[in-house]
């Protein structure tokens, strides 16, 4: 079965959860335009691109990487904004029940303004439902935290 949607990537995604109610700001957004989201079976696409919950080297065999390091691996990888965070978490049924670890989207990265601290959102799964929450890029990622990248085209 094949599910599909169209993403609006010219308005801005959603900001970072907090209980304080901190201000954010963007350090870096993402591109603008339309894009389209599809599932096949559990293979997500964007305009036709696989997403390939990407996990780095320095991740692997119980060892960590810390964020911002993490965030220069990936700088000649295709990173995903938060655009197709908000959508995938507006349309569930384009989220393959394989996706079991956390999942963030590096194409978008925000500022706390109160200190200047940077943090990446992520896809999770809590209590059967999706969500999302915020990790901090001074902070380490380990084999649990996957990055989404784009892969192949599709049929390739």
């Amino acid at each position: 079965m094949t599910t599909e949607h169209v993403v609006d990537t010219s308005v801005d995604p959603l900001m970072p959860m907090d209980s304080q109610k901190v201000e954010w700001e963007f350090e870096e957004k993402g591109v603008g335009g339309r894009m389209m989201i599809e599932r096949n079976g559990d293979d997500v696409f964007v305009d036709g691109r696989k997403i390939d919950p990407y996990l780095s080297k320095s991740q692997q065999g119980g060892e960590s990487i810390e964020g911002n390091e993490l965030l220069k691996e990936l700088k000649d990888k295709s990173k995903l904004s938060a655009h197709i965070l908000d959508d995938l978490l507006a349309y569930p049924t384009l989220v393959p029940s394989s996706w079991e670890e956390r999942l963030y989207f590096w194409g978008t990265i925000y500022r706390r303004r109160a200190d200047g601290r940077l943090a990446v959102r992520c896809l999770l799964k809590r209590e059967g439902v999706w969500t999302s929450c915020y990790g901090w890029l001074d902070l380490d990622y380990d084999r649990h935290c996957l990055s989404a990248v784009l892969v192949e085209e599709k049929g390739e």
